[in-house]
């Protein structure tokens, strides 16, 4: 159930009666069960007519018809426009509309034409839509001005069921983002669901959030589906050129997603909940059962070190292979453990694990850090790892990651074993900026050096680089390059990690490079054909999260957005097998899928690196290997080379 807002640029008899144009602003509309457009300059209603008589001659719409609804024409003398509703009549019944009177003391160019729907197969059944169109030189005061809008549209249809969408202006040079957090539309009850760095413009040239869907209350928020509100980019999708998108309107349509109501029997809801794909839940179910908790480490205590006992000889051939042996050996080992279990790990000493996760926790500042439920989940989910990777953190200030340190170096073993945090500065290419922050465990890492990439500016947010020595892993140092990319741009900002790849390897003369972070490399932003053409899908890079991971936390999604790439053989073979995974952490927290969405739309992904501990038992193996028995035949073994791991 989509419903969108639709600036389509003068839109009046010239536009409707050139096909091309025609036929693209059909195939856009066609998206929607409900759509709003703006900037209809059509005062004698024959374009309009025109439109939906071709609209609901193009393809299912013949089946699933369209019916509209006009306003008067609004605005200024010789500037005049009317909002046109166009909705689809199996889905949608339009119970009442009215048009907000003009008076003198009125700040609002164009008074809203609000409608109250029947939306009866989604979730909130009613539906009230005010429409917006702001003088861009006037639109603090009316965007401010549209709280009265709502009060009044709440006393008279007894609703607070309400969407305000369209043409905002709501972005540089008309308004800046202090005016927009001072709005009373910006209030605790309103929420905001375009980011701020959501181009809606088409042109080559510009990069600005005009454009805006904002609903009211909590029940309206929980009634969007997760993550669907977003710009539809019609150039891209329609495969247009420039010129030819320009032609359509200089603005992409905003859009969001209502959450639909199912009719299916209660058995048949039961199924749908519960179907999951076979060979994820297995899994899934199998990383729970085998995985150790944060809180129980594992820590071999000297007296309880691993050996072989004297009596246990190994029989094997004369051709057997040194691996052979070691496997024995561990197999031994394991025998012995489960006859001996390792006490869990207290007081803080280093781990045998060694994990290393990014983690987009959307939007993570002050009000998230300021929420106690919410900052105990990611203190409980940052604790896992020896190294994390914060992607989105909009902490201007660095305030609330000071707070979020502080509350977590006083959570459980990290007393003992603190972190330590490293952040960048802000950034991004308008307004609208980020930092990339890590924290980590000063017992186990040491930062050796750290740069901001300067180059390629096509990189949304270039990557704040750093340098570690990890003595207790088999690598000793790693570099770690962040990623969040522009889900509009990111097959481009991908391609050009490459070459931050080789200026790393120049910079340091170091080939352990790890990329991480949220790559958008997944649905509308990169399909799986685009993925494989990138520089850094070919050799020597190495994708540790599969594509059908979902790395999100919406039961209405599921996408790979966020990735973990090494580069090189060694350091694939520095990673632990199968470890490198989505940390769903509402699962294993025993979360409501409210309060795992309240913590992020993202789960981090994780990877753990090899361990000095079993290489140098290895090692040791080497230089001692078990003598097999001969049973009096001559020793001939050969030894061979020992594959990578």
């Amino acid at each position: 159930m989509k419903i969108a807002a639709f600036n389509v640029q003068k839109l009046e008899w010239t536009k409707v009666n050139k096909k091309g144009v025609r036929d693209n602003i059909i195939k856009i509309i066609s998206r929607y069960s409900v759509v709003l457009l703006v900037e209809v300059t059509d005062k004698s209603g024959e374009a309009m007519d025109l439109l939906r008589k071709h609209l609901n001659a193009y393809g299912d719409n013949r089946s699933n018809p369209y019916g509209m609804l006009c306003s008067e024409p609004l605005g200024p003398e010789g500037h005049k426009e009317k909002f046109v509703y166009f909705y689809r009549k199996k889905e949608v019944e339009i119970i009442q509309s009215h048009q907000k009177g003009e008076n003198a003391e009125d700040v609002i160019t164009r008074q809203p034409f609000m409608v109250l729907l029947n939306c009866s197969n989604t979730v909130v059944k009613d539906l009230v839509l005010i429409p917006v169109h702001t003088k861009p030189s006037n639109a603090e005061a009316e965007l401010n001005a549209l709280h009265d809008v709502v009060e009044g549209a709440r006393e008279m249809w007894q609703t607070d069921n309400i969407m305000i969408l369209g043409d905002f202006n709501a972005d540089e040079p008309y308004l800046s983002n202090e005016q927009k957090e001072a709005l009373r539309i910006s209030s605790a009850r309103y929420h905001w669901l375009i980011d701020d760095d959501v181009n809606t413009t088409t042109s080559n040239k510009t990069q600005n959030t005009y454009d805006r869907i904002v609903v009211y209350g909590e029940s309206m928020l929980e009634a969007i589906v997760p993550d669907s509100a977003k710009a539809y980019n019609f150039e891209e999708e329609l495969n247009l050129t420039q010129e030819k998108a320009l032609s359509v309107s200089d603005h992409y349509p905003v859009e969001v997603e209502l959450k639909v109501e199912l009719k299916a029997e209660p058995e048949v809801e039961l199924m749908m909940e519960l179907k999951v794909k076979p060979e994820v839940e297995l899994e899934v179910e199998l990383e729970v059962e085998l995985e150790v908790e944060p809180e129980v480490e594992l820590e071999v205590e000297p007296e309880l070190e691993l050996k072989v006992k004297p009596e246990v000889e190994l029989e094997v051939e004369p051709e057997v292979e040194l691996e052979e042996q070691m496997e024995k050996l561990m197999m031994e080992q394991k025998a012995q453990r489960n006859r001996n279990p390792v006490r869990p790990s207290t007081g803080g000493r280093p781990p045998v694990k060694m994990k290393i996760a990014a983690f987009n926790v959307k939007r993570l500042g002050w009000t998230k850090v300021n929420k106690e439920g919410v900052l105990d989940n990611i203190i409980k989910i940052v604790s896992r790892y020896s190294v994390v990777l914060l992607v989105e953190v909009m902490d201007v200030s660095g305030v609330a990651m000071e707070t979020f340190l502080t509350h977590l170096n006083d959570y459980g073993d990290n007393r003992s074993n603190r972190y330590g945090m490293r952040c960048s500065e802000p950034l991004g290419q308008n307004r609208y900026k980020e930092k990339f922050v890590y924290f980590y465990r000063k017992k186990e890492v040491q930062i050796l050096d750290s740069y901001q990439y300067g180059g390629k500016d096509v990189l949304t947010r270039k990557p704040f680089v750093l340098l570690l020595n990890c003595p207790k892993t088999v690598l000793q140092d790693l570099v770690l390059i962040p990623v969040h990319t522009k889900p509009s741009n990111a097959e481009a900002e991908l391609n050009a990690l490459h070459d931050v790849v080789e200026d790393v390897r120049e910079k340091w003369q170091n080939d352990n490079i790890m990329i991480l972070g949220d790559f958008n490399a997944d649905g509308d932003s990169l399909s799986k054909r685009k993925k494989e053409k990138l520089r850094i899908s070919s050799a020597p890079y190495h994708w540790l999260i599969d594509d059908d991971v979902d790395t999100t936390t919406s039961n209405k999604t599921q996408n790979t957005y966020d990735r973990i790439v090494v580069y090189g053989e060694s350091m694939l073979e520095a990673i632990v097998p199968d470890s490198a995974k989505a940390y769903n952490f509402k699962r294993e927290l025993n979360l409501t899928q409210e309060k795992t969405q309240s913590v992020s739309d993202h789960y981090p992904v994780e990877v753990e690196l090899e361990v000095k501990l079993m290489m140098d038992q290895m090692a040791q193996c080497k230089r001692n290997p078990v003598r097999p028995s001969t049973g009096g035949r001559p020793q001939g073994a050969q030894k061979k080379k020992r594959r990578g791991a």
